[in-house]
């Protein structure tokens, strides 16, 4: 990274002082993404310096997708900004983006609903012209899912050291939810707009009241039915189990809600 910084591109573009100053500290690593954080030596500003490493839908354009949905909201003032992109993979075998530091802490399930309701909402209600936003737009939104779905619970399925009953339950799920997909028309769906699609509570920065909450990772945005995010979200096997919330607690807290 710190060769990386060097170059002249990204020296030019965030206007570094020739010489390095700024010190690169590792924020968080995902399954995809390898965050940094530093503070720009001349405006004093905390940034994020983020190393896409994979992508979740198998496409080379993903690492474009957070800026493609932060132009979605060019007009808002709250939307995260982003200040480099690199795609080249010239000098490193991964993209690079360089994106506005946004405070907060991570999504409470038993006290920052509230919260998390309103950014929702807020995301939502942005009406976004489907020719206008690039995104994606699945077909049959059930049907990638499960497709999704089917692919990522694979290599369970064929582990001999999965377990049979596990495997059966998972497998008559999966058929049910296939039964449902295919009585499912697009035609249903009155209301479309861009879409997050991972609504996990890490996801969430939550500042609390009066202040800024956001949503972030927007790796895998689609300009689809707002009732997909709002199912991942409600959905009680969306837990991180180590945020210290069991998930029968979690369920009956949100549902309640």
């Amino acid at each position: 990274i710190n060769e990386y910084v060097k170059m002249k591109s990204i020296g030019k573009q965030l206007n570094l002082p020739n010489e390095q100053e700024e010190e690169y500290t590792m924020l968080a690593q995902g399954e995809y993404n390898i965050n940094y954080s530093f503070t720009h030596p001349k405006t004093g500003k905390k940034l994020l310096l983020r190393v896409n490493c994979g992508s979740q839908m198998h496409l080379e354009i993903r690492l474009g997708m957070n800026v493609m949905h932060c132009n979605c909201w060019k007009h808002r003032e709250e939307r995260q900004k982003v200040l480099y992109v690199d795609g080249s993979r010239k000098f490193l075998d991964h993209g690079v983006l360089v994106m506005e530091y946004l405070p907060g802490k991570a999504l409470d399930y038993h006290t920052d609903l509230k919260y998390a309701a309103e950014c929702l909402a807020d995301i939502h209600s942005v009406r976004i012209p489907e020719s206008e936003s690039g995104l994606i737009r699945p077909e049959n939104p059930l049907t990638a899912i499960l497709e999704e779905c089917e692919e990522m619970v694979k290599i369970y399925m064929d582990s001999p050291l999965g377990k049979d009953r596990m495997k059966r339950k998972i497998r008559d799920l999966l058929d049910k939810a296939w039964k449902k997909a295919k009585e499912f028309h697009m035609e249903d769906s009155p209301y479309q707009c861009c879409i997050n699609t991972e609504l996990n509570s890490t996801n969430f920065l939550i500042g609390g009241e009066g202040k800024s909450n956001y949503l972030i990772d927007w790796e895998k945005p689609l300009f689809g039915d707002p009732a997909q995010d709002l199912g991942h979200f409600l959905a009680p096997t969306t837990t991180f189990l180590e945020n210290g919330c069991d998930i029968e607690g979690r369920r009956d807290r949100k549902f309640s809600e």
